[in-house]
């Protein structure tokens, strides 16, 4: 594939990956950078000319070879009938650090208009049951222990005793309780309001790089907490939160309430941690951990 001099990264860790995918499908040239993470990864659209029409094409580079998994599992999940949901796979290099799919057109749940976001999010909740409903299965696996103890490896040192204390008032420090793992289902695993794009009436989701079988409340709850984050960061009204919570729960169906309330405990502490980290908001991540103080009241 052909990379324009001007948009290919200049990123030490990822020449031998760039290096390959310049090898792979000369028939692909790269348009524009999507996303670049400095030695990981870098997210691009592409255009692959086929007679008169241009298809579009999102291209994947990987210091690892993370394509190769990709590749596998969304092919699993096209298999289970989701090729309308999620980005269809067009194959990995041979090195398995470069992977093709299929580029989805919309626009990104964050960015949708407030007089479309209700009924975005009730979409958002059918599509995470279809996804969770497929039937898939996937070669990984992500439980609660896993979790917790990814959790506790991206808290900030100083905020561990006040994470011992909200998970001493919660009664089981914040999730070591495997009863939510005996059904796993195919997961997102990164579900939030940017994976989802909206096209109309339609919706997919997107960048499904850390998809595996997991307990169907990780992705509810994931996705409920970004939606308060939404109103901490003033980007949505409290009402219209109140009802895009609603409408998500309301589109995706029964999941008991305690799991679900646990699960978006876990995800409201992992914004908070990433707010500090990532962010540099002490005030966001303050009103995650009282958003997270108040959910375990």
């Amino acid at each position: 594939m052909h990379w324009p001099e001007r948009l290919r990264p200049a990123d030490d860790r990822l020449q031998d990956a760039l290096l390959a995918s310049e090898a792979y499908r000369p028939d692909v040239s790269i348009t524009e950078v999507l996303r670049h993470v400095q030695g990981r990864r870098v997210t691009a659209l592409a255009e692959h000319a086929e007679g008169h029409a241009a298809e579009m094409l999102v291209v994947k580079v990987f210091h690892s070879p993370r394509a190769r998994g990709n590749h596998r599992r969304l092919t699993v999940l096209a298999a289970a009938g989701l090729t309308d949901l999620v980005p269809v796979s067009h194959g990995c290099d041979p090195s398995g650090h470069v992977g093709v799919v299929g580029h989805r057109p919309g626009v990104e749940l964050q960015s949708v208009p407030d007089d479309g976001f209700v009924v975005a999010c009730h979409r958002a909740g059918v599509a995470l049951r279809r996804l969770h409903e497929s039937g898939a299965e996937l070669d990984r696996v992500w439980t609660s222990t896993d979790e917790v103890a990814h959790l506790r490896t991206m808290i900030p040192s100083h905020l561990a005793p006040l994470v011992d204390r909200l998970g001493d008032r919660l009664g089981d420090r914040l999730g070591d309780d495997l009863g939510d793992d005996t059904a796993l289902v195919p997961s997102h695993r990164d579900c939030h309001p940017r994976q989802l794009v909206v096209d109309g009436d339609r919706v997919a989701w997107i960048d499904l790089d850390d998809c595996t079988m997991a307990p169907a409340g990780l992705d509810v709850g994931n996705m409920l907490a970004h939606l308060t984050r939404e109103r901490i960061v003033e980007r949505r009204s409290v009402t219209m939160v109140a009802d895009a919570r609603a409408a998500l729960l309301d589109g995706y169906g029964h999941l008991d309430t305690a799991t679900r309330d646990r699960w978006e405990r876990r995800s409201l502490l992992r914004l908070a941690a990433l707010a500090e980290t990532r962010h540099q908001s002490p005030t966001e991540r303050d009103a995650l951990l009282h958003e997270l103080g108040a959910c375990s009241a």
